[in-house]
């Protein structure tokens, strides 16, 4: 630590290194609102969240809620990200987006120790004068990148900010807070925005969309210390989310008949409609007609393992495609899922080709394998295999994936976590040795 601390101190005062390469080297790498990691964005279409989005921009530009804080809370898939986009590219349209951080857990956005170290390297590039403050402050205590997080949430964010109260207010978005690790760093966070509340001279508001988890509903509602914010509530079936999914489903195909049915099994799920237009626009997986026609018919003659999951017509919509998988392929493919959520950038030995490696299989039979899924996971493409990990498109697939009273036959079970890893790990050489 000693080491490391001197080294960011020499390369502060000899300036052979800045402040924001030094946070980009410690940052979560993705969690931006213009990442391609991300891409293809979800955003909201035109003409849809119209009541949300004139009330949060009115409230960004205004202040018209007198709260410097928002919580907007949803179902899975119900399109909270495609809002949290779509606000955060009007913050920067108006030049008032401090920073963004879209969790993903099955993409290995969501380590507590990164959040504020990544707020921070996009505040350097954002706000005016915030990156000199950074770079005295790390000066001055080289190790505040090792700090816990509410010690870098304090020294790293709101000292800094403090001193450019003058400035005008930035918004900061959390996208998918349930996502972030542990339950207990999320309410921390949401504790340290509030405890900022009567503290009027920060120039910073907070956004923060999530899932109604339990834990995060109970301290939204715990009355001891309250949380000071408005809150909005995106509901499965608003009159907006189901036009959001008629848009999605609008022009001369599909026909009419069919947008009612997707509409229907949709239920103002934005991630349903999006999922089946990349499945049946896929020129690997046939024709997008009879494709349509096939999915349309096994939502509609087949029975919901529980019926009583809101997410239920999603979940067939994942069995559907699971179930053309040839019954041989399934027990690698089985494995090549299990794997696949710890895959991320700082593992690429678990990237596509070491994945191969470990078990057994040439990539010509691994791409055969895995065309049919291009749907729910977005593929590298074979020249970016050896580096490359699979990307899943939303974590309602891996929600799916790992809860067996929604995926049936198709559960996966225990997961490889951080601590697999380790165990793992001893194993890397030899799997790189076949590259």
């Amino acid at each position: 630590m000693v080491d490391q601390s001197t080294h960011i101190i020499n390369n502060l005062i000899q300036g052979k290194t800045g402040t924001s390469r030094i946070l980009y080297q410690e940052m979560t790498k993705g969690a931006d609102v213009d990442s391609s990691v991300r891409w293809p964005q979800p955003k909201c279409y035109p003409g849809t969240r119209v009541r949300l989005m004139a009330k949060t921009q009115d409230w960004f530009l205004h202040n018209s809620h007198n709260y410097n804080f928002l919580w907007l809370s949803g179902p899975t898939g119900v399109g909270k990200s495609a809002v949290a986009q779509s606000v955060a590219e009007f913050a920067i349209g108006e030049g008032i987006l401090g920073a963004v951080y879209f969790f993903s857990r099955p993409n290995k956005r969501h380590k507590y120790m990164e959040v504020f170290i990544t707020l921070a390297y996009q505040l350097t590039i954002r706000f005016p004068g915030y990156q000199s403050l950074i770079t005295a402050g790390l000066a001055a205590e080289p190790d505040l990148l090792e700090k816990m997080p509410h010690v870098q949430f304090r020294k790293l964010i709101v000292e800094p900010l403090l001193l450019l109260s003058h400035e005008r207010k930035r918004v900061i978005i959390f996208d998918g807070l349930d996502e972030c690790e542990g339950e207990g760093n999320q309410l921390e966070i949401i504790e340290l925005i509030n405890s900022l509340h009567s503290n009027t001279s920060l120039p910073i508001i907070w956004m923060i969309c999530s899932r109604p988890e339990p834990h995060l509903k109970q301290i939204f509602a715990q009355t001891d210390y309250p949380i000071q914010c408005w809150r909005e509530f995106l509901p499965i079936q608003s009159e907006e989310s189901r036009k959001h999914v008629e848009e999605d489903a609008d022009g001369c195909w599909p026909p009419e008949t069919s947008i009612k049915q997707i509409i229907e099994k949709a239920s103002g799920l934005f991630v349903f409609a999006d999922t089946l237009l990349r499945h049946i626009e896929d020129s690997e997986t046939g024709d997008p007609d009879e494709r349509l026609e096939e999915v349309l018919a096994f939502l509609w003659h087949s029975h919901p393992i529980d019926s009583r999951n809101p997410m239920y017509d999603l979940d067939l919509f994942y069995t559907c495609i699971l179930s053309v998988i040839p019954g041989d392929h399934w027990s690698i493919i089985h494995q090549i899922l299990v794997a696949s959520p710890i895959s991320s950038s700082e593992c690429k030995w678990l990237a596509v080709q070491p994945i191969c490696n470990l078990l057994g299989i040439t990539r010509t039979k691994f791409y055969a394998m895995m065309w049919r899924l291009h749907s729910v996971i977005d593929i590298p493409e074979p020249f970016d295999a050896a580096e490359t990990p699979l990307h899943f498109f939303h974590a309602t697939f891996l929600d799916y994936l790992t809860k067996p009273n929604r995926s049936g036959q198709f559960f996966i079970g225990k997961l490889v976590t951080d601590y697999d890893v380790t165990i793992v790990a001893g194993f890397r050489d030899l799997f790189l040795s076949g590259l």
